[in-house]
């Protein structure tokens, strides 16, 4: 074997156990999660994380890197969903611990912002709507007053 095969920072097909921490450790960082979160399109975020992998003496490309993360998220997902059904062992993947203190605080999908309402309409918190009886000709309230002919529904 010739020292380039030797060596445990190579680049190929498969991740090495060293290589995938690098990358987790990378990827994991506060500040990649950030940019990560705050942005749609995140091309300038992996090419962020294959710098500092470079600089590991790591060399993949942004595609390998973000495959290589959808595929340890996948399985954290599955073995995290597979430990919430009833009858199940505790089921674990690889670099489970490690994804967990990643992901385990997070939620799955980022809720939309949602604007309060109740600021736009403050003026409605304090009003009163009231109600009125009829009263009769002495100002008492009389539940029991009789509908006029006028307005009976039916006549004879």
């Amino acid at each position: 074997m010739d020292a380039e095969q030797n060596s445990s920072k190579k680049t190929g097909l498969t991740w090495s156990d060293q290589e995938t921490k690098a990358l987790l450790s990378t990827w994991g960082e506060g500040k990649i999660q950030s940019k990560l979160d705050n942005s749609t399109r995140n091309t300038h975020v992996f090419s962020s994380i294959i710098r500092t992998m470079g600089g590991l003496g790591y060399l993949r490309t942004a595609p390998e890197c973000r495959q290589r993360i959808k595929t340890l998220k996948r399985n954290y997902f599955n073995a995290k969903n597979s430990n919430k059904l009833s009858g199940n062992g505790r089921t674990t993947c690889r670099y489970y611990d490690e994804l967990e203190d990643i992901l385990g605080g997070r939620p799955a999908v980022t809720p939309p912002k949602v604007k309060d309402s109740s600021e736009n309409h403050s003026s409605r918190k304090n009003s009163s709507v009231e109600c009125s009886e009829p009263e009769d000709e002495d100002g008492d309230m009389d539940i029991f007053q009789q509908p006029s002919t006028s307005s009976s529904i039916f006549s004879l």
